[in-house]
């Protein structure tokens, strides 16, 4: 009898850092494993964190010139041509060998260089599509390698994120979100003023703006947790306003454990710009029955008015307003009755809509279709 071999998936990650994006890294290489060899190419070496992260699975190792956040400069131009050979060298060799079925994209900065040696070896490509490009010279050169046929699938983790696209993209896109892990059940029965504002410390996740909201209010206490991006912005903050009270936790790899063991009754997430496509640290606190405030914008937008309309009014909040966003934290933190309404509202959401078995499911669907 003929023993099939496994397909080969070689997944292509961008960064050596942990953020929403390599924790989604984890979730597909764990949702595929059962039908694909697996092997990651990424960044560092053996002691980064993405290798420390992803120790379950082979990894190979390349070297990168990370870009500029936001708009993009000369010299980003000058690390683009640098990391294309050099990385492009690398990856040609290692599918010359591996011969994988299934390219996967995980960080588009990589879809260059990826369709570029597809030319050469014909790999099917997916290309995982998680933030929306500010700078449109990105984005053009992005939609203009998506749109080669040797990308066969573009899978968005939501409709905001696939929109900045052209319809020839759009028509090979399916939008699928991203998963939230299941956890122990949130025990708190109450609700008290401890807040949480997840993702990267940097101006463009909003930490200002919760900031700026609590400013002079009594009684609350700001946990900020994520990785250190900007030490600036985040000595800014510590400098503006001293009379309040919170925290920096830095990375934390299980979020829903701190949330609960600290009592946290809200999250927070104030992000001001574009790039904020799908919002993991709002829907993990939805499966733990946490209500969420939210940038009434972007990704975070989509996901309250496509599951949650009813509540539009109390978990969104305009761009920007640290006025505002004060208005909501207090009036829902004073109506117990309202406030139990949507933590039970958002744990049904993240259970039967955003679990990990019907990502997993929907995932091995989409790559068998191919």
């Amino acid at each position: 009898m003929k023993i099939s071999k496994r397909k080969t998936l070689l997944m292509i990650e961008g960064r050596e850092t942990i953020g929403g994006g390599q924790v989604m890294t984890k979730i597909i290489c764990d949702s595929l494993y059962s039908e694909y060899e697996i092997i990651n190419f990424i960044p560092g070496n053996t002691r980064s964190e993405i290798s420390k992260f992803l120790n379950g699975y082979k990894c190979i190792f390349y070297n990168n010139r990370t870009y500029n956040h936001g708009e993009k400069r000369l010299s980003d131009l000058f690390k683009f041509i640098i990391n294309f050979f050099s990385i492009g060298i690398k990856l040609l060799k290692i599918e010359l060998r591996i011969k994988s079925d299934i390219v996967y994209v995980q960080h588009l900065s990589l879809l260059p260089i990826c369709v570029f040696i597809s030319l050469f070896t014909r790999r099917k490509i997916i290309a995982h599509v998680h933030v929306f490009y500010i700078d449109k010279r990105a984005r053009w050169i992005l939609g203009f390698f998506l749109r080669s046929n040797l990308v066969v699938k573009v899978i968005g983790v939501s409709k905001y994120s696939i929109s900045q696209f052209s319809s020839s993209v759009k028509q090979k896109a399916e939008v699928l979100h991203n998963p939230v892990m299941p956890k122990v059940n949130n025990p708190s029965d109450s609700i008290t003023k401890n807040i949480a504002i997840v993702g990267d410390v940097c101006w463009q996740k909003g930490q200002h703006v919760l900031f700026g909201a609590l400013n002079n209010v009594d009684g609350y206490f700001i946990h900020v947790i994520g990785n250190m991006v900007d030490l600036e912005y985040k000595k800014e903050l510590e400098k503006k306003f001293k009379n309040l009270n919170f925290v920096f936790t830095g990375m934390i790899y299980d979020v829903s454990t701190y949330l609960i063991k600290n009592n946290i009754s809200f999250t927070v997430v104030a992000s001001i710009s574009k790039f904020e496509t799908y919002s993991l640290a709002m829907v993990e606190s939805w499966e733990l029955g946490i209500p969420t405030i939210a940038t009434c914008d972007f990704g975070m937008k989509e996901l309250v008015e496509e599951f949650l309309p009813k509540f539009k009014d109390s978990m969104l909040f305009t761009l920007g307003s640290s006025s505002e966003l004060r208005e909501k934290i207090i009036a829902l933190g004073n109506n117990f009755k309202l406030y139990g309404e949507i933590s039970v509202a958002v744990k049904k959401v993240a259970e039967e809509h955003l679990c990990l078995s019907r990502f997993k499911k929907e995932l091995v669907t989409i790559l068998r279709n191919l």
